[in-house]
């Protein structure tokens, strides 16, 4: 059989060697430069006959992993179509319901760089009784088989009655359903305790993420609690509640303030948390209004890469894992799927968490249900990715099976319609960092190269 060199493939230099990986499996595989050259020359080919492919790779182990893992494809094989097919799947077999339950907009944090901003309302007990009711039926509409249940904020712990509520309910529907439910929190962690918890716990196995920013001076700066230190109060409810965590994240957001002090603390923090602990890095975004002034402190295009490569080689360097792993998941976000909602304290629905507060990007309201209206704002998360797939305009990309052409909510802040490609792997570099990276971590542990 004719074979070609898949198009979504990235070949990334990695030392004296290299690396190959294929977007649309998640292969990663170390080649040698021999081989690279190799696979370098069959990519300019448009059919490779089977003697072509004996001559170029004359170690029947090669050839075979090659085909297996996808590299070499059949010359009829459409990669565009593939990838729609199974973004398609991923949203006709969406069984699962997911909702972020935002029970207040307020937080007892006045963090530098808060792109959410401050507003007064808790979510009351009676639209925490409405908002219930609603994923229930959602979740019976849906024929779900598992949900997933969030509180986010604001800081959420300072509306433990809202969440009560909705916590009691949840299980006695899990009950009565039968379903898998497993839960998370989002939290700034000042209010953490082990009643809340076990609260939440009560509906399934919790989540919960937590920021630290730096070492505790540099964390105070920039995420002050109102009354107190925030980063020792952190700290202290970590030790007093983690035997009630079933899986703890650490959020680090980093920008040019405090980029220079995370080496130090990344050390640090393996003495502060267990080594279960999971480690997310983000770069600062000043992608909404109440986050506009920050934009000065944020990393510019062209440092972002370099500096998010250096921050994660020190936390490679200490045993952390990292936090992002090249699959593919034919969505750009959770945004994107229908089970996937978040009510805030109006009973307002949302889609996506960026948009929270702004009405404009509502989608509905649990007294009067969702707006699916073709044209809507629902309707365009949901046929967003098929959109990008359709234009043609991240063709080819390596990234495309990963990112689907990045964030719909950036790409309608900066291009007034959610269906352009606001790629978050734009920057060449950054992609290949984290792709080698991962390699470098996970795959040189097993018997993963090429020769």
């Amino acid at each position: 059989m004719m074979k070609r060199v898949c198009s979504l493939i990235r070949v990334i230099k990695n030392g004296d060697s290299g690396i190959i990986f294929n977007g649309l499996t998640g292969a990663v595989l170390h080649a040698s430069s021999k081989l690279l050259i190799a696979f370098e020359l069959a990519g300019r080919y448009q059919s490779l006959a089977p003697e072509m492919l004996n001559k170029l790779f004359p170690n029947p182990k090669v050839r075979e992993t090659l085909e297996y893992e996808n590299l070499l494809v059949p010359v009829n094989f459409n990669e565009n179509s593939f990838v729609e097919k199974a973004r398609k799947i991923m949203v006709e077999q969406d069984i699962g319901t997911n909702v972020e339950f935002i029970v207040t907009y307020r937080c007892n944090f006045r963090c530098l760089y808060c792109y959410a901003g401050q507003s007064p309302p808790h979510m009351s007990k009676d639209t925490a009784q409405y908002a219930v009711n609603f994923a229930r039926k959602m979740a019976d509409e849906r024929k779900s088989k598992a949900m997933k249940i969030q509180f986010i904020g604001g800081e959420p712990l300072l509306n433990t009655d809202a969440i009560s509520i909705i916590c009691e309910q949840m299980a006695e529907f899990r009950d009565d359903r039968k379903l898998i439910m497993r839960t998370s929190l989002t939290s700034n962690g000042s209010l953490l305790t082990r009643e809340i918890l076990r609260t939440i716990k009560n509906v399934g196995p919790i989540d919960i993420q937590l920021t630290l920013d730096g070492p505790e001076v540099i964390h105070n700066q920039r995420r002050p609690m109102i009354n107190g230190n925030s980063f020792r109060t952190i700290i202290n409810n970590i030790e007093k509640c983690i035997k009630d965590i079933d899986e703890l994240a650490i959020r680090i957001n980093v920008d040019y303030d405090n980029m220079d002090y995370i080496p130090q603390f990344l050390s640090e923090l393996r003495k502060l948390v267990p080594e279960t602990t999971s480690l997310s890095m983000v770069p600062t975004f000043s992608h909404t209004d109440s986050s506009a002034q920050y934009s000065g402190h944020c990393f510019k295009k062209e440092d972002l890469a370099p500096q998010l490569a250096n921050i994660w080689d020190e936390a490679l360097a200490l045993g952390y894992p990292p936090s992002w792993n090249p699959y593919p998941t034919f969505m750009s976000c959770g945004a994107v799927m229908p089970g996937s909602i978040a009510i805030d304290p109006f009973g307002d629905i949302y889609k996506c968490a960026a948009s929270y507060g702004n009405t404009s990007l509502s989608v509905g309201n649990i007294k009067n249900g969702l707006d699916t209206r073709i044209g809507g704002i629902y309707d365009q998360f949901i046929n967003r990715d098929k959109k990008i797939l359709d234009s043609g305009q991240c063709h080819g990309c390596a990234a495309l099976p990963i990112c689907m052409g990045g964030c719909a909510f950036k790409s309608l802040r900066e291009k007034g319609v959610m269906h352009k490609s606001i790629c978050r792997h734009d920057q060449k570099e950054c992609f290949e960092n984290f792709v080698r990276q991962y390699f470098n971590w996970h795959v040189t542990k097993k018997d993963s190269s090429l020769p």
